[in-house]
């Protein structure tokens, strides 16, 4: 896919039911596996629901986006600058909260183009660092390290309710 076939559109209270959506599927299409019985309702309940997502669209730290493409909604993408991570550009770096793409998407340069528009927006507002957690085990952090990231530290899914030999996170950051 083309760059120009992707685009991140900000997320308006027209389309929180469309972002909700695309959200709950993309969740649903890749860590099911993380959750009991493949039941990742503990998650899209505390991250995917409307009363959550508009609170957060309050928060001037907060960006929320859909992830476009010219078949439809590939996804979602949801970024913080009020996040730190000890050691990494203090009060200077951009925390990706989500991105969540569809599993008819995955495979297809729509991360790529996301990422390359998330580094321009980082790059725009002047901060030096972008950072994520990802899943120890899994694509996503392949493509994170492709991306040019690397490891800073280790973490965990906060939740009780996640399978705890799925649990691992790496803490990945790049220099913008």
């Amino acid at each position: 896919m083309r760059s120009e076939d992707v685009s991140l559109e900000s997320l308006e209270t027209a389309t929180l039911r469309e972002f909700l959506l695309a959200g709950v599927q993309a969740y649903t299409d890749h860590y099911c596996h993380l959750w009991p019985d493949g039941n990742p309702a503990p998650y899209i309940d505390r991250n995917l629901r409307g009363p959550i997502v508009r609170k957060e669209m309050t928060d001037p730290a907060f960006r929320h986006w859909l992830v476009r493409t010219p078949d439809g909604v590939a996804g979602i993408c949801v970024v913080n600058t009020g996040a730190k991570y000890p050691g990494f550009h203090p009060g200077n770096s951009l925390f990706i909260d989500k991105i969540y793409l569809k599993k008819a998407y995955t495979g297809q340069g729509v991360g790529t183009h996301v990422m390359d528009q998330l580094l321009g927006y980082c790059r725009r507002s002047g901060l030096a660092g972008i950072w994520l957690k990802a899943m120890a085990k899994g694509p996503a952090r392949e493509f994170y390290l492709k991306a040019g990231f690397r490891k800073i530290g280790n973490s965990s899914i906060p939740y009780p309710e996640v399978l705890p030999a799925e649990a691992a996170m790496w803490v990945m950051g790049r220099d913008v």
